[in-house]
Formats: structure tokens, sequence, C-alpha cells
């Protein structure tokens, strides 16, 4: 009984647990650190936010192929904040629909609860680079371009850095943004309630305390 108590405990500390855990992870990535020309510049008439720079990122994630990416863990409001860009050509971040390009938009862009994305996936989203050419994230479409990102230490935030592979680039800066992610709450402002398996697993628990009181009273 005891032991079976213990189990029941550390199932449920997991499960309690991934409230707060990471909203996304990086899938079949490879490392390397930016070239000293990575220059990301603000675009006048763009409000952004905090340019980064190489030192600050390094070493980042490159995906440069199908089936590398970003992945969605759990369901999120997104906020897509332009950072900066050097480019020649206009690049457009899309994600179900054109949300900025590199040259004018409405920033920062918050998408309310991913839902074109379902969890476990890659993140629905991507650039489209002069016009045509599209990149997306977890399929790399476009033999002109690739993806590298920067995940924070908590798993909830994202630096993307768009490389469109246009003359004299290959520095990954021709758009940079960053994506934060924050957990559904509902419309009380709290954090969506445990899913019934773990009302169950309490159900449980509690249950058995109640069995092991009984047993030793007789």
């Amino acid at each position: 009984m005891k032991k079976l108590l213990v189990a029941s405990l550390l199932a449920l500390s997991a499960v309690t647990s991934s409230a707060n855990a990471a909203l996304f992870e990086l899938v079949g990535t490879s490392s390397f650190d930016l070239p000293d020309s990575f220059n990301p510049s603000e675009v006048p008439g763009f409000s952004v936010g905090t340019v980064p720079t190489a030192a600050d990122l390094n070493p980042v994630q490159l995906a440069d192929a199908a089936g590398e990416g970003l992945r969605l863990l759990s369901n999120a409001n997104l906020t897509f904040t332009f950072l900066g860009k050097e480019a020649g050509f206009t690049n457009v971040l899309f994600s179900g629909a054109d949300l900025m390009t590199n040259v004018s938009g409405t920033n920062p862009q918050t998408i309310a609860n991913v839902a074109a994305t379902a969890v476990g996936s890659f993140l629905n989203f991507g650039f489209k680079s002069n016009s045509t050419e599209v990149i997306q994230n977890g399929s790399v479409l476009s033999p002109l371009g690739n993806l590298a990102f920067k995940l924070s230490a908590d798993g909830n935030s994202v630096f993307v850095l768009l490389n469109d592979l246009g003359p004299n680039s290959d520095d990954w800066d021709d758009m940079v943004i960053r994506i934060d992610a924050e957990s559904v709450k509902d419309s009380g402002g709290n954090e969506v309630p445990l899913p019934a398996g773990a009302v169950l697993l309490l159900s449980g628990i509690a249950g058995l305390g109640v069995m092991g009181r009984n047993r030793k009273k007789a």
C-alpha cells in the first residue's frame, strides 16, 4: 500500500508540474555560432523590442530541413514581436495569415490559443521571402533560406532568425522576431484546470488514504 501511495504521488507531481513546464521545444536542430556579420537593425517607424547581438544569442540552433524546428508542447497564447532586420528582400512573417513584414506592420502581434497548431506539432508559422519563396517552420520548402532559433532557459520564449540567402546574406539577420508563449487561462484569469486524469488520480490517492486508515482501525 505504501509503495502504491508513493507511486501515485510521484505521478501526481509529474502531472501538476506540467502547468509550469516549457511550452516550446526544438526538434532536429544543430548548434552553431552566428557570424560577426549578424547585425539586425531597427526599422524607422516600426516599434521594436530589444535588438539582440550575436553574443546575446550564441550558440543558436539551425533548422534547414523538413522535420526540424520549433514544436508547441501545450495550449498557449503567443505574442510575435519584430526585433530588427538587415535585408534587401521584403520578408513577411505569417501564421495562418500574414502578420508583419520587415519593412512595416503592427508590433507586437498576438495570437490567442494558437488554434491552427495541434499540441505536439510544429508551430504553424513561417516566412515569405522575396514575395514567392516560403520558409516554413518544421518544413523548409525553399532552397533559398533557413531558420535559426535561440530558446530561453524556461522554454517559454524563443528568438527566430531568418536567413533568406539573398545577395551578401548568410548571416541570419534578414528578419529577427521573438515569440513569447503564455499558458492558456480561463475567463477568470486562472490557469486551465488539471485534466480529468489528474482529478481521477487525486481521487484514487484519497481513497487509498481512507483504506489505509480503516485497515489500521481493524
